[in-house]
C-alpha cells in the first residue's frame, strides 16, 4: 500500500519581485508528522502554505497524491 504524499516540484515562490523560494523539490508523507527547522524567514510556512493550497507557486508544480 502506497503512503498518501505531497510532492512539491522545481517551486519557487515570489513576494513583491523578490524570490522568497527558488526551485525548492520536496515530498512529504501525508500521514506522518513531520519537523521543519530552520531559522526565521527561510520559508518553513510558506512550504506548508503551499502543501495546504494557501498560496501559490510562481512556478513548479505541488501535487497531492
Amino acid at each position: 500500500m502506497r503512503m498518501a504524499q505531497a510532492r512539491l516540484e522545481a517551486v519557487s515562490v515570489r513576494r513583491g519581485g523578490v524570490e522568497v523560494l527558488a526551485r525548492v523539490d520536496l515530498s512529504l508523507p501525508l500521514a506522518r508528522r513531520v519537523v521543519l527547522l530552520g531559522p526565521n524567514g527561510a520559508g518553513k510556512t510558506t512550504l506548508l502554505r503551499l502543501v495546504q493550497g494557501l498560496e501559490a507557486a510562481a512556478e513548479g508544480r505541488v501535487v497531492l497524491e
